[in-house]
Formats: C-alpha cells, structure tokens, sequence
C-alpha cells in the first residue's frame, strides 16, 4: 500500500510584489493629494473674490445711496463736505503715505438713519445726517491685530440729532467731526477691505 504525501502551497506575496503595490499606492496617493490641494486651493480663491466682490458692491451701493441724497446750502462759509486724500491711518495713529486714500465727511438724507427706524421711538426728528468714511490700515477682524493687515474703509453714520448739534453750522466739518473718529473705527462700521483705489468725481 502506497502513501501520497500532499503538500498545500501556501498563498501570499512576495517582497518584490508587496513593494511594487506600495510604490503604486503612494503615486496614486500622491497624485490625489495634488489634485485635492489644487481643488481646494481654486475654491478658495474663488470664494475670495466672490466675498471681495460682494463687498466692493455693498460699498458702491452704499456710497451711492449717501451721495444721492446729498444734501449742501449755498450762500454761507459752513463746510457742507470736506475730503482729505492721503490720510490714510494706521491702528497705532501713524498716517500712512497712500494716495489711494480719501477721508469724506459729507451730509446726506441718509435712510438708514436712526438705525433705519425712521419715525419710532429712537427718531429724534430731522433727517439731515453726517456720513464719514475712511480708509484705515489694520486687520479688519482683530482690530489690535497686525498679522494680517489691509486697507479697509469704514463708514459712520451720524444721526439727524447730534449732527446737527455737533456738526451742522461749522466751517471745519473734518475738526468737528474728529468727535466721532472714535466710533468710526470700530469693526461694526466696516463696509469693505481690500480697497486698492477709489476715484469720486463731482460733476458741477
């Protein structure tokens, strides 16, 4: 009687085979990597300008609505609107050399005015504001910040009220409206950043 002996080959890879399949691996790896930062990279970049042109027309819009409605008297020495180019300031008070700048402080008919509740209990009456805007460099989140500093414009409403108060009936409009310079920096008055230039021209 004959035995048969069985031998089971045993089932695998060898070493050459599992290094191909890694080398493999890591291309395809590397490959999808790549593709996925330069995805991500476009819809950033994307998404910026989509935010930057989203803001550039709130500000356009904005100041279009303030100089239509502009409102100046004739016949008389009081500043009804004053712009200062190159003043551009930074968060420590140093002016900065730009001529892309202009500080305008003018009176509008503002609808906005009294926090857009026009004829409730917070009207005080009149509807003759002062708008201000400026160009400030600093970081337009952090305000003590300096990583990440740009030009951002700021703009301030004045109410009927203490416009006509403070403001209205001064022949330097820019000196009395320095009061306020306080509450147009704050980060609630932000309108855009990343203003590069900004041209107004009048037309008389």
């Amino acid at each position: 009687m004959k035995t048969h002996a069985i031998f089971h080959k045993r089932k695998g890879f060898t070493l050459m085979e599992l290094m191909v399949a890694m080398a493999i691996t890591v291309i395809i790896v590397t490959v999808l990597v790549s593709i996925t930062s330069i995805a991500i990279d476009t819809w950033n970049r994307s998404r910026s300008e989509l935010r930057a042109a989203r803001q550039a027309k709130s500000m356009v819009d904005s100041m279009a609505r303030d100089f239509e409605a502009l409102v100046s008297r004739p016949g008389n020495e009081y500043e009804w609107l004053t712009i200062d180019t190159a003043n551009t300031v930074s968060t420590d008070k140093s002016p900065l050399p730009s001529t892309n700048a202009s500080d305008l402080i003018f009176f509008t008919a503002a609808t906005d005015r009294y926090k857009g509740n026009i004829g409730g209990t917070g009207d005080l009456g009149g509807d003759v504001s002062c708008v201000g805007y400026q160009l400030f460099w600093k970081d337009p989140i952090d305000q003590a910040g300096t990583a990440y500093k740009t030009f951002v414009l700021n703009r301030l409403l004045v109410d009927p009220k203490p416009a006509f108060d403070s403001l209205l009936g001064k022949t330097n409009l820019a000196q009395a409206f320095s009061n306020f310079s306080g509450d147009l920096e704050k980060t609630e008055n932000f309108v855009c950043e990343n203003v590069f230039q900004f041209t107004i021209m009048f037309h008389v």
